[in-house]
């Protein structure tokens, strides 16, 4: 993977924009805050491009992804706008005086007075963006603030790993197709800039975004290899592995654990389509004080608990809602089938479908016949 063309755009950019896909996991977090670091020492002036769902999520791990989570909002121009037709300008200029900065008008042929003046914000100071871990353009989490024209105007980094089917949006790309994690790209592209910036907190934060995929690559020899080796490189240039391994699994809090009990009692499995169905109701969220965004956890959660079937449904009740939806793990062969039969969207490996229903019974129903079809056309 060239990235001396990323580096290139990144040395003479000064304001530099972060963007993350929809539900970004932990890899995403982790390489984002890493590369956060690394733009501020070395003098640049990075923001993440964030709307405030995502503000939201990121202050839930604010003492691991501080950076990413305090980012303010980009800066923008300041245009003062003078109407000509009320006050004609011969010259202007300006002088610097006690700290502070004085415009100076000159009229030409009529005195300048406040409502010949006028002032708004103009456009975002964005040199270039780099796309973390996005294999579109489509798949980025674009804050409403953004102006339409933003990504056409403006150099843009794609930073990608394992996405066969990434698009190479980017006016740079380094897309590694071969690296297991988009920890293994990023610890790369950071290396091949300036080793020193893999310091200990850097080092240790690309360490977890390895480690959060070392489960998921353990199966795959000629993947693992490769990401086992850059876990040692980081650990024996300073990364704290005890931190690392934390990071990636935090213990949860107490009512997060008790909205996973519910889930796992209300789980069954049944054999013929080698699937694992588990329940949350409108009562476990009240009961736990939890809310839907935690149902990504919990399917993670009962997914790692069972012994791992084919395909597992998590399907819950909209507390405000009252319909129900289902969110799903399991074999990527399978989810890809279903996706392409019913649509929906992947979290992150999870597959969200789009429809909601009105019981348990009928969502289930809809499901059985979902798997059975994918189920079947991986057995021809």
């Amino acid at each position: 993977m060239d990235t001396s063309k990323a580096i290139e755009l990144i040395e003479k950019s000064h304001h530099i924009g972060i963007i993350l896909p929809h539900s970004p996991n932990l890899d995403h977090l982790f390489c984002a805050e890493a590369l956060m670091r690394a733009l501020k020492e070395t003098q640049h002036s990075p923001v993440l491009l964030k709307n405030e769902r995502l503000g939201e999520a990121l202050r839930e791990r604010e003492q691991l992804i501080t950076l990413l989570a305090s980012s303010p909002l980009p800066l923008k121009e300041f245009i003062v706008s003078v109407d000509a037709t009320l006050a004609p300008i011969a010259q202007l200029r300006y002088e610097k005086r006690d700290g502070g900065v004085e415009i100076i008008l000159s009229p030409q042929s009529s005195p300048v007075t406040q409502s010949a003046l006028s002032f708004r914000e103009g456009k975002i100071l964005c040199d270039c963006v780099i796309a973390v871990g996005m294999s579109r353009l489509e798949d980025a989490d674009v804050p409403p603030w953004l102006p339409s024209n933003f990504f056409t105007e403006t150099p843009l980094i794609n930073i990608d790993s394992n996405s066969h089917n990434n698009t190479l949006y980017g006016d740079v790309n380094c897309v590694n197709e071969n690296a297991s994690s988009l920890g293994e790209v990023m610890g790369a592209l950071l290396k091949d800039w300036n080793p020193s910036l893999l310091a200990k907190d850097t080092a240790t934060l690309i360490l977890a975004s390895l480690l959060h995929k070392t489960g998921e690559v353990a199966a795959e020899s000629h993947r693992a290899a490769s990401t086992f080796l850059a876990i040692s490189e980081l650990v024996r240039s300073g990364a704290d592995y005890a931190a690392a391994r934390r990071a990636v699994s935090p213990p949860p809090p107490l009512n997060l654990l008790q909205l996973f009990a519910r889930a796992t009692v209300r789980s069954k499995h049944e054999e013929e389509l080698d699937t694992l169905w588990s329940f949350l109701t409108t009562e476990d969220f009240m009961k736990t004080a939890r809310t839907p965004r935690d149902v990504s956890r919990t399917l993670a959660y009962v997914a790692e608990v069972f012994p791992r079937p084919e395909t597992t449904a998590l399907l819950w009740e909209h507390p405000e809602q009252k319909t129900v939806r289902a969110l799903l793990a399991g074999a990527p062969a399978t989810l890809e089938r279903i996706h392409a039969n019913a649509g929906g969207q992947f979290l992150s490996p999870h597959l969200e479908l789009p429809n909601d229903f009105p019981s348990f019974r009928e969502a289930e129903d809809n499901l059985r016949t979902l798997i059975a079809e994918a189920r079947s056309r991986t057995i021809e």
